[in-house]
């Protein structure tokens, strides 16, 4: 079972050519869940309720309603953070983390890459995913927007989280083709069951940069936790 959450302005859509590409003989069965707000979740979180905590109990409500009782997750930016944040909620279910550039605190950003979010991608690419952005949030007011906006910023549990849990987590990052930052820049514990990868010459849009390999990460590394189980 692998339990996909999407970034801030995705869907589950956008992890369509990713899971096109996982290895059938791992026969997972995988459950594309979507944050308030995003695709078929109406409607975005209000303020009083826009926080990561509240995503993560949505996601172990719907995994409860699914009767799923063990389970990997991944997620995208915001969804790495929720896939983290579920090891303070339900970390007897989880199986593994797979965090995407998923911040543990909102200076990570600015500290590790200096703001530089997506500057691998050509204007092409800028222009197709500024597209899909609109294309998705079509129904958000500025409001929705803005206060969507906001959330990851209120989230700083992310280095606590990761220092005491003992479950198998992998980091992927972009190196935005340039020297990789350090663990501290990231915020990310030295620890053995933190594994760390960049994909070089991509940015925080890695997912669709480089498909392929994001997929052989992930295959690779549900493939050796299982056999540590």
């Amino acid at each position: 079972m692998l339990v996909l959450l999407p970034g801030s302005s995705g869907d589950a859509t956008g992890w369509d050519d990713l899971v096109g590409r996982l290895d059938p003989a791992l026969e997972l069965f995988v459950v594309r869940a979507e944050l308030r707000g995003q695709g078929e979740s109406w409607p975005p979180p209000a303020p009083e309720t826009g926080r990561i905590e509240t995503f993560s109990d949505d996601v172990v409500a719907l995994l409860d309603a699914l009767v799923i009782e063990s389970f990997y997750v991944g997620g995208k930016s915001i969804g790495g953070m929720v896939s983290v944040d579920m090891l303070r909620v339900c970390p007897e279910r989880i199986l593994g983390v797979i965090s995407m550039e998923g911040f543990t605190h909102h200076s990570v950003l600015d500290d590790a890459f200096g703001g530089d979010m997506f500057s691998t991608l050509n204007q092409q690419q800028q222009r197709e995913l500024s597209e899909a952005t609109e294309r998705r949030r079509q129904r958000w007011t500025q409001a929705h927007k803005d206060e969507f906006n906001e959330i990851w910023k209120r989230w700083e549990r992310g280095y606590e989280i990761l220092s005491h849990t003992d479950k198998p987590v992998l980091e992927i990052w972009g190196d935005r083709g340039r020297e990789r930052p350090s663990r501290k820049a990231l915020q990310l514990p030295e620890r053995d069951n933190i594994e760390l990868t960049w994909i070089p010459g991509t940015s925080h849009a890695f997912i669709s940069e480089a498909p392929d390999l994001s997929a052989q990460l992930i295959n690779d590394f549900i493939r050796r936790t299982r056999q540590a189980l």
